[in-house]
């Protein structure tokens, strides 16, 4: 995936779903909305960082967060 695949209306619609849900966290890599929802329609972990995403790396230690879900 990469950011030609984001799709902002379908991660609109996402929230809009979980509208009542805690669906991440500011300040955090792989559990801010963002990241929840780039790990759920991937099937990996994601990050995110500010205006950068990407996927976890196996080799750092990124990999042991898993997605919520």
């Amino acid at each position: 995936m990469n950011s030609l695949d984001i799709d902002l209306e379908a991660f609109c619609s996402w929230l809009c779903l979980h509208e009542h849900d805690v669906v991440g966290y500011p300040g955090t890599f792989f559990r801010t909305p963002l990241s929840v929802w780039l790990s759920e329609v991937s099937g990996q972990t994601y990050g995110v960082d500010g205006k950068l995403y990407g996927r976890a790396s196996y080799d750092s230690c990124w990999a042991a967060v898993a997605p919520m879900g």
